[in-house]
């Protein structure tokens, strides 16, 4: 199964009134990301900002999905936590837990059930 981890990262121009940090912190966290997934998990593709040509990054945005090609599992969210993840380890790990269930769903639905062979009279 194709595993894709999808960033998607502020590209906003910083400093201004409203907006503090800088732009190049978003680009630093996602390549961080990126260089540990792949060394980690080298079967997991890593795609930055992966937006229409029209859209844009959403403002203070560094939100992390995994996807299998069925439904998205968030393992990050900036914009739903307000924080940045403390470590690359709080990443590396949530992308494992969801790993591991995944394998867990798939070889819960590849197992014969034991009542399939039971015949009911």
């Amino acid at each position: 199964t194709p595993y894709i981890l999808q960033v998607e990262y502020c590209t906003a121009k910083r400093p201004t009134a409203s907006l503090r940090g800088r732009r190049a912190d978003y680009a630093n966290s996602f390549r961080a990301v990126e260089v540990s997934v792949r060394r980690v998990f080298p079967f997991i593709a890593v795609r930055g900002n992966p937006m229409l040509p029209l859209q844009r990054p959403r403002v203070g945005s560094f939100e992390v999905t995994l996807s299998d090609g069925g439904r998205p599992r968030t393992i990050w969210s900036k914009i739903e936590t307000g924080e940045w993840p403390g470590r690359m380890d709080d990443i590396l790990g949530r992308v494992a837990a969801v790993l591991r269930a995944a394998e867990a769903s798939a070889l819960h639905h590849e197992l014969p059930d034991d009542r399939s062979v039971v015949q009911v009279l």
